[in-house]
């Protein structure tokens, strides 16, 4: 039986830099929307905050960046 713990919906709030942490992590290189609680979770919650494109690094993000605070 796989462990679905990194899969499963986010037990607590994330900061928007780890979801893109999470979203890049090699853990989730083979999930999708259909298949993974986590990403989509993180995904749509990246989205409703402005954050363009969630696939970027925190580094790269323009709301993220230590540059933007």
């Amino acid at each position: 039986m796989p462990d679905n713990t990194f899969h499963d919906h986010p037990s607590h709030p994330l900061p928007p830099s780890d979801m893109h942490a999470v979203i890049n992590s090699s853990v989730h290189a083979h999930c999708t929307f259909e298949t993974c609680a986590m990403i989509r979770a993180c995904w749509t919650t990246l989205i409703e905050f402005g954050h363009p494109h969630p696939s970027d690094p925190p580094e790269q993000c323009p709301i993220c960046s230590p540059a933007q605070t």
